[in-house]
């Protein structure tokens, strides 16, 4: 072996050669414990024994709530989560300070969080725990695995639901409430998905509103006074007896204007109580201010309350920071629980419908008999902007209306958007109530006017605690919960005319008559709505702006069940269709749920037209009717019922039914593929619109493409929507398949059976997709305070990598860069917001080109440089079908489309005389139409619009056109909007026009347009679409009511084939191959992973071998005796 002596300052070095033998024998054993180390690596046993307890800084710990599935005492809590992840560990209270390495063993660092609130003397169903952030996914694993543990999720804040301020000289802080979409709500939204529906300061602008007949204070009105609560308070009903809740910002305990506040408590991690933003105020003023001048000179009140001498309870859930957490909210909804309270006003909200731990709780206060209140939002007039908790079926959801019963158009509009895009949402509002220019009290003393749905929910809370007063204590248990106070406000609303039911549910509130109502009302089930006449315009729009026909989707109804007669329900005989005139025209179908709890269920009514009645027109009339059944109740005397309660409930049901409109006036709405928050992080479709992160309208087109849906039925198009994926659908019944900002992925069946619906049956496709670049989806990623985590944007706007898979197979392809700017065509104008690009496109095809400002450039790099001729609108009509031999279509059914346009000529085939034909602008032998070229609205040949289907051989090819923006058609955030260019592409595409005709400045390509391959997008790494996609990790299925009605051609072996990475064209490779084989690819890379030490190994034995070579030629050795003695030692 090798022996040193080191000589240094005195010391020699001596070195002895070892013998060849031993070098041998040396190299041998050095590559042996290599070896062994690198197959049986130390930590890895090391590390399954035993791990260092580290006090970690509080920074290095996230707070999470661990849900159980019953409630146990807190000390229980700490019981069973120590015996699942070991003793606690006491965090480093310094953040700064560096972990203690000399601490005890354990193996995961975790500790409970104390809430010290008035919660913590009852049991609890939830524990706030905070664990280390790098042992978070194994902790999360063996938490969800335990069996009484329901949920695990992030303890989410609730961050700003304010924004503006003013200071008062009255007051130590107050709100200048703005309107709701001046403030930032994504933020909001995002960190706990809900805040406070947006109120006005209203001071300026009370002249412009004017009301006769009513008491006038300081220029406003008292809702007291407009909804008659004296005669409520003439009869000595004024609110006593009834607990009402306010969970908001708290409120003074010396307040002049409340005479019976029962208790005022902090759930929040502030000391005190005191309200200093004034909203709680505000809010608990509308329900139960009263008059106390007599005793106190500082208690005249001008703004009365609805019900002043209810028990007031108030839960301080926010801090003066406007800062909450749904631990918070949880803990306080459980002691609103234990206080058994009767009313309870929620004047926040925000559009997380899948906030488990707190919706669950909103129901489990509903069956607890707590009747909850909330404001729908202020995201109006838009549809589908509906608020939760506002939109659950057991929660009484409040819109806002003015002193002249107007809809106020900060109001947010139905429907829910929790069924999409499957079914079809449900009504809401529940009702309305005034909310504008609304008189309140102030933090000190005083009134003041504010605008919003914060307002309208406190006026109905105020409403209903009233109402319920004026039943004996002893009898409320039996009269009055959730579904019967629902039904009370139903029956006694009034209808506002002009105004739809998805703008104002049943109605204006109505306090008088629903006093009436509720003096003879008795336990009850029912539906609303209770009447199903879709031909009743316009209050039951949409249905009634569109009749039914034969082949159309079915028209789906969401039908709420509210069961006054108890908590639980279930329907045991029925639902049925009761024909009566021509009821024999129309099929009914329904979906409901096993169990009605609480107190309310749905009723989703399918309706569709038979087939002998594909030429008749006409109304269909009928009844449906099921029965309820729920367990025995309370008599009028507090007794237990013997036996069950049973219920017939009849809705009655109105159609209209027309023929079977021509295939070119039929319009297919893709659902299926658009995606929403809150699944995911879905980005704006409009990247300068600062205030709003999130796509979450549904992109339905009753909520906001409602405009557009309007315009094409003024143009004479009928419109379904399709839920299931598209290999679900007829193409013979439908003149275009409109695809319009999707972010789903499709099917490996979906794409080649689109192929076959254009070339064989002549269906059109219109595309208008919407910007995808992967570094301003960096760009605009945020980090999250609550998961500790970035959140990266799921897709783009639209998933441009997926609809290139589409449009591939035809040689169309969108690009990576993002465009922005006004654009006039032919005197019209409109708004291209964030939209893309066409970079590749088939020869023969049309594109129509205009200057753009590069957006790209604008979020990356802050510059702003405008750029010509960019492709933002195309049209092709690819080749006509031809049937495939038995060997061609197994080629086909192999393999999922190819992104080559060259491949598609292996399923198509062209006539060399219809492209003569074409070239020379006359219609071919066997297009669609030989019509006047000077008519839009020409009419289309009898094989596209009949409905007696032939052979293939009687389809022209259909057409493809595609255009890069959809915001310009969207309601959401639309500047300048451009219904105008729809209509023009579907005269192209439905009608025949001619494309040099409407677009005159269209270019047609000579060459294939071959795109950049810099330019193609790319899926990125970073995306967590498989977790929210229905296509990704699922088989396809389609839904009952969408099943084919004959085979295709490529479809057979495609229809079990999972989704998978489409390769990209030219050679490209794609970078998410992580999708379905995320795990294994990188076990695959650990498997060639080379450690350092077995470099640094090598490294030495090659130093030694160098020199045992050299010292064979009769080198001295760098550090022989000699060198040493000629060195210098140091003096």
């Amino acid at each position: 072996m090798l022996r040193v002596e080191i000589g240094v300052a005195g010391y020699k070095l001596r070195i002895q050669r070892p013998e060849s033998g031993s070098m041998k024998k040396f190299t041998f054993l050095f590559l042996l414990i290599l070896t062994m180390l690198y197959t049986f690596p130390p930590s890895k046993y090391l590390s399954q024994n035993t791990t260092t307890k580290i006090n970690y800084p509080l920074s290095a710990y996230k707070q999470y709530i661990v849900k159980f599935d019953r409630y146990m005492p807190h000390s229980e809590h700490r019981v069973l989560l120590t015996l699942t992840l070991g003793d606690e560990t006491k965090p480093n209270q310094y953040p700064n300070q560096q972990p203690d390495e000399n601490s005890e063993d354990t193996k995961f660092s975790w500790f409970i969080v104390q809430r010290n609130n008035p919660a913590s003397n009852f049991p609890s169903d939830f524990a706030l725990i905070s664990i280390l952030i790098h042992q978070e996914s194994e902790i999360l694993s063996l938490l969800r695995g335990l069996k009484f543990v329901k949920h695990v999720i992030p303890d989410r804040q609730i961050v700003n639901p304010l924004k503006s301020f003013k200071q008062d000289e009255e007051e130590r802080i107050e709100v200048e409430w703005t309107p709701f979409d001046t403030w930032s709500p994504g933020l909001n939204r995002f960190k706990g998905t809900r805040g406070f529906p947006e109120l006005n300061d209203t001071d300026d602008f009370t002249d412009s509103f004017s009301f006769r007949g009513s008491r006038d204070l300081l220029g406003l009105f008292s809702v007291t006074d407009l909804l008659g609560a004296e005669v409520l308070w003439d009869k000595h009903f004024t609110g006593a007896g009834v607990k009402v809740a306010v969970f908001d910002t708290g409120l003074r305990s010396d307040h002049p204007h409340f005479r019976n506040i029962a208790e005022i408590t902090n759930w929040t991690s502030e000391p005190s109580t005191d309200d200093g933003l004034g909203h709680g105020t505000f809010v608990a003023g509308i329900i139960a201010a009263s008059n106390n001048e007599e005793k106190d000179p500082k208690g005249r009140c001008d703004c009365l309350g609805l019900a002043p001498d209810s028990e007031v309870h108030v839960y301080r859930v926010f801090t003066s920071e406007r800062i909450s957490y749904t631990s918070w909210f949880l803990d306080a909804f459980n002691y609103a629980i234990q206080r058994e309270i009767d009313v309870l006003n929620l004047s926040i909200g925000g559009p997380d419908f899948m906030d488990k731990p707190f919706v669950e709780k909103v129901w489990e206060m509903s069956a607890n008999n707590i009747i909850v209140v909330s404001a729908i939002g202020n995201d109006g007039p838009l549809y589908g902007t509906l608020n939760n908790p506002a939109d659950q079926l057991d929660v009484i959801g409040v819109g806002g209306i003015d002193f002249d019963d107007k809809i106020a158009g900060f109001s947010s509009r139905g429907m829910t958007t929790w069924e999409l895009p499957e079914g079809y949402g449900r009504v809401k509002p529940d009702i309305l109530a005034y909310g504008q220019s609304v008189q309140g009290s102030r933090i000190y003393g005083g009134c003041r006017a504010l605008s919003g749905t914060s307002v309208a929910s406190p006026v109905v809370a105020g409403a209903v605690t009233l109402l319920t007063s004026t039943i004996p204590k002893e009898e409320r248990s039996n009269l009055i919960n959730p579904a019967s106070m629902k039904q009370i406000l139903i029956e006694g609303a009034y209808n506002l005319p002009n105004y739809n039911i998805f703008e104002q549910g049943p109605g204006k509130l109505d306090l008088v008559n629903s006093f009436q109502v509720l003096s003879n009302y008795k336990p009850k089930a029912s539906f609303w709505p209770n009447n199903l006449d879709l031909t009743l315009c316009p209050y039951m729009w949409p249905y009634c702006s569109q009749p039914l026909y034969y082949s159309s989707m079915p028209s789906i109804v969401n039908v709420t069940i509210l069961n006054g007669l108890g908590v639980t329900g279930e329907i045991i005989d029925g639902p049925l269709f009761i024909a009566g005139k021509n009821g024999e025209r129309i099929q009914v179908h329904f979906e409901y749920p096993d169990v009605i709890w609480p107190w309310t269920g749905y009723l989703a009514v399918y309706i569709s037209v038979t087939q002998d009645s594909m030429a008749w027109e006409g109304v269909v009339e009928g009844v449906i009717s099921l029965t309820i059944l729920s367990p025995p109740g309370l008599d009028k005397d507090g007794k237990k019922e013997v036996t069950a309660r049973t219920q017939v409930l009849e809705l009655p049901l109105r159609v209209r039914v027309v023929p079977t409109p021509p295939r070119n006036l039929r319009i297919l709405w893709d659902q299926f593929h658009n995606l929403r928050y809150p699944s995911g992080y879905f980005p704006r479709d409009a990247l300068d619109v600062k205030d709003e992160p999130f796509d979450w309208n549904g992109d339905h087109i009753h909520t906001n493409f409602k405009d557009l849906y309007l315009n094409l039925r003024s143009w004479g198009y009928y419109v379904e929507t399709i839920g299931g994926p598209l290999t679900c659908f007829d193409p013979r019944n439908y003149g275009t398949l409109l695809i319009v900002d999707s972010e789903e992925e499709f099917f490996p069946a979906e794409i080649p059976k689109i192929m076959e619906d254009i070339t064989k049956y002549g269906l059109n496709l219109i595309v208008i997709a919407d910007w995808y670049n992967v570094d301003v989806m960096k760009k605009i990623k945020f980090f999250d305070e609550n998961t500790k985590q970035w959140w990266f944007p799921t897709t783009g706007g639209a998933n441009i990598p997926a609809l290139n898979d589409l449009l591939g197979a035809f040689g169309i392809y969108l690009g990576n860069r993002i465009y922005d700017g006004e654009f006039s065509i032919d005197e019209n104008e409109a708004s291209f917001d964030s939209g893309t690009t066409i970079i590749g496109f088939p020869q023969r095809g049309y594109l129509v080109k205009v200057d753009l400002i590069d957006q790209t450039k604008q979020v990356l790099k802050a510059k702003t440089e405008k750029e010509n001729s960019v492709n933002i609108l195309g049209f092709y009509t690819p080749p006509k079908w031809i049937e495939a031999t038995s060997d061609s279509e197994s080629k086909t059914s192999d393999s999922k489309n190819n992104s080559n346009n060259n491949n598609v000529k292996e399923s198509l085939s062209t006539n060399p005389q219809d492209l003569k034909n074409e070239e020379n602008g006359e219609p071919s032998e066997n297009s669609e139409t030989n019509q006047n070229s000077e008519s839009k609205n020409a009419t289309p040949p009898e094989s596209r619009s009949n409905t007696n289907f032939e052979s293939p051989q009687k389809y022209a090819p259909g057409m493809i056109s595609v255009f890069g923006d959809s915001n310009c058609l969207d309601s959401s955030h639309s500047k300048n909007q451009c219904f105008w260019l729809l209509k023009d592409i579907l005269s192209i595409t439905n009608h025949g026009d001619k494309i040099g005709r409407v677009f005159p400045q269209h270019t047609e390509l000579s060459a294939n347009l071959i795109p950049d391959k810099s330019l193609i997008p790319i899926r990125t790494d970073d995306s967590d679409l498989y977790k929210y996609s229905k296509v990704m990790s699922s088989t396809l299925v389609c839904p009952w009511y969408t099943l084919p009605l004959y085979n295709w051609t490529t479809l057979p072996s495609l229809l079990t084939k999972k989704w998978s990475v489409t390769p990209l064209p030219f050679g490209l490779s794609s970078s998410n191959e992580f999708y379905p084989n995320k795990t294994k690819s990188n076990e695959n890379l650990q498997k060639f992973y080379v450690p350092s030490y077995l470099f640094v190994g090598l490294i030495i034995l090659a130093i030694v071998a160098f020199f045992v070579w050299r010292r064979k030629k009769g080198a001295a050795w760098p550090l022989s005796p000699a060198s040493l003695r000629r060195a210098t030692p140091f003096k």
